[in-house]
């Protein structure tokens, strides 16, 4: 039952942190939402603050979308939905990593 989907999230999670990482995306941190919005609340607003409230408004709208699917869909479609979008991410990070030109 609920082991499983724990360790499938966490695997997901982490997944999703080596991904971004990978990526170097600026001013998004995935788990650690805390960090962006204490960079909104204490750095001077610039063209950081301007990706920190993007960063911020993606994960409220994955929240919201995952929430709602989960309320009229159950929750085995918002974890499909999850994995499914993880994969796309990783792949095009992996297609893009091999695109990029060697060092």
């Amino acid at each position: 039952g609920t082991l499983p989907v724990v360790g499938l999230l966490a695997l997901g999670m982490g997944l999703q942190n080596a991904v971004v990482l990978r990526l170097g995306v600026p001013d998004l941190t995935t788990t650690v939402v805390t960090r962006t919005l204490t960079g909104l609340a204490a750095d001077p607003w610039d063209r950081a603050a301007v990706r920190r409230v993007v960063s911020v408004a993606v994960l409220f709208c994955g929240a919201l979308a995952g929430g709602l699917l989960t309320i009229h869909h159950g929750p085995r479609w918002a974890l499909a939905s999850a994995v499914v979008l993880l994969l796309w991410i990783a792949l095009a990070g992996a297609v893009r990593a091999a695109e990029r030109p060697a060092r």
